[in-house]
């Protein structure tokens, strides 16, 4: 049986079950009613009969005078009478009491109207002051009108006992057959709900933990939920997840590739600028080179034959500038190559130091003093790529000479080992950070004015952050307020291996 037949199944029943209840509880109020109903006619007939009773013993009280009216008794037997034909008006309209008892009633009312027309008559036909036979006729009828009387208020208390006793049982049957079913109701809803927990809320929570599997996986498809509707949920989710995973492993992919763009590009900015500082530096080897050359050209066309010591000298030094030349060219490279090698050991202490003592020759940081205060042991390697630490604290190194004191600006690249971790802090004396610069100085192209207020492209330290994050580590900004310096520290997992030499 698939959901849909049972959740129609289920409502079937809790519908047959709640017309049913309610019919139950009509058929039993409609009793109840009946019964108070035959209650309610049974006082009436009594306030009646107690009316009319009233009216006679009036009479009575007249007759016991020692002079009675006339006038006075027949008012009130005339009033006993109208009630009496009253209370047979309402008996021939009661339909729903026993029919021995109405016709009892019937009957005893019949002798009392019958009885009381006589009385009248005689009470009428008497002339002058009423004499003692009519007295005592009079008296004797109202006697046996007050016996009728009490036989049909007898029969009418008999008949208002019955009817509470059968309200009562009415009332009992009721609250045992309600609570009865009410329990049977608690119980059914109580099943059903268990049915429908089993039946739609526990298969919606397993193809929930099918897609979450499916989505953290991103390889395993979901599994078959059934035929029913849980079953095409599942397969409309199915499609879905393997749509999100195509279009996540393409945005993933493209994600990749611009990163390693975005990461070229800041390191090729880096570099470029760099070039004027480094263009200075290779400018005087080369001066030095051009002026050897032109020493030893003019030695050679004076007619010299042989290699002077001078000579020997002078392609010394061309020697030695030149390399000096091709160094600084291949740190430059070294910066600017991609970063699809594997991560091997790396020592960033002789990174830190490599950094630094090119930034210490550039002509713009000859006013900022560089130091690197880390352990020459190989106490920091880390597992990494070298060309993205160096980019790392090329960043870092820079950015803290061009914050720096411009009287006497100092760079402290300090480096230690601690629990497992390497950490290595680049701090300055310059112009610090206030809350807000801190809170955002990793986003992605936030800017501030360098050294000699030229603005950057605000993606150096958002690199910086990547790189650190995509080796496992983590970077922290810290200042103690504008002018008071600024300190940037990275954490690193150490590597379990050495630096190869």
């Amino acid at each position: 049986m698939n959901l849909k037949r049972r959740l129609l199944l289920t409502s079937s029943v809790t519908v047959l079950i709640t017309t049913s209840l309610t019919v139950l509880a009509y058929v039993l109020l409609s009793d109840m009613a009946f019964h108070i109903h035959s209650v309610t006619e049974e006082y009436q007939e009594l306030r009646q009969v107690e009316e009319i009773d009233d009216a006679l013993m009036l009479a009575r009280l007249e007759l016991l005078k020692h002079e009675p009216s006339p006038d006075a008794i027949i008012t009130h037997a005339r009033t006993a009478r109208q009630r009496i034909r009253e209370y047979l008006n309402e008996q021939d309209e009661q339909k729903g009491q026993p029919p021995e008892h109405l016709a009892f009633e019937e009957d005893r009312a019949h002798r009392v109207a019958t009885r009381l027309a006589l009385m009248i008559d005689r009470i009428v036909s008497t002339t002058g002051e009423p004499n003692s036979v009519m007295i005592t006729e009079t008296l004797d009828d109202i006697a046996v009108i007050h016996d009728d009387l009490l036989h049909i208020s007898s029969a009418a208390d008999d008949l208002v006992d019955a009817a509470l006793d059968k309200t009562n049982e009415a009332i009992t049957l009721a609250n045992t057959l309600m609570l009865g079913l009410c329990g049977m109701g608690v119980t059914l809803a109580f099943a059903f709900a268990l049915l429908h927990y089993r039946w739609f809320i526990t298969p919606v929570q397993q193809l929930r933990d099918r897609v979450r599997k499916a989505v953290a996986d991103r390889q395993d498809p979901l599994e078959n939920g059934g035929n029913d509707l849980i079953g095409e949920l599942n397969a409309g989710f199915a499609g879905l997840v393997d749509e999100l995973n195509g279009l996540y492993n393409s945005l993933e992919h493209r994600v990749n590739a611009q990163s390693r763009e975005l990461v070229q590009s800041e390191r090729l900015a880096s570099v470029g600028y760099l070039a004027a500082g480094v263009a200075h530096e290779i400018n005087n080897p080369l001066n030095a080179i051009l002026g050897y050359c032109e020493l030893m050209l003019r030695s050679r066309r004076n007619g010299a034959q042989t290699v002077a010591t001078d000579d020997i000298e002078s392609l010394e030094v061309i020697r030695n500038e030149t390399l000096r030349c091709r160094q600084i060219v291949d740190k430059l490279l070294s910066l600017v190559r991609k970063s699809d090698a594997p991560q091997e050991p790396v020592d960033l202490a002789v990174v830190a130091r490599e950094v630094v003592a090119m930034l210490d020759t550039l002509k713009q940081f000859r006013r900022c003093s560089f130091e690197v205060q880390a352990p020459r042991e190989g106490g920091l390697v880390v597992s990494a790529r070298e060309s993205e630490m160096k980019q790392v604290l090329l960043n870092l190194v820079i950015n803290a000479a061009e914050a720096a004191s411009d009287t006497n600006g100092r760079v402290i690249v300090r480096g230690e080992q601690r629990e497992g971790m390497v950490l290595l802090s680049v701090e300055d004396n310059g112009r610090g950070m206030t809350p807000e610069i801190l809170s955002r100085v990793f986003e992605p192209f936030y800017t501030q004015k360098r050294g000699g207020g030229r603005a950057g492209t605000g993606l150096g330290l958002s690199i910086v952050h990547a790189i650190i994050h995509d080796h496992r580590g983590n970077i922290v900004a810290a200042s103690e307020g504008p002018g008071r310096g600024s300190r940037f520290t990275i954490s690193l997992p150490q590597a379990t291996t050495t630096v190869n030499t």
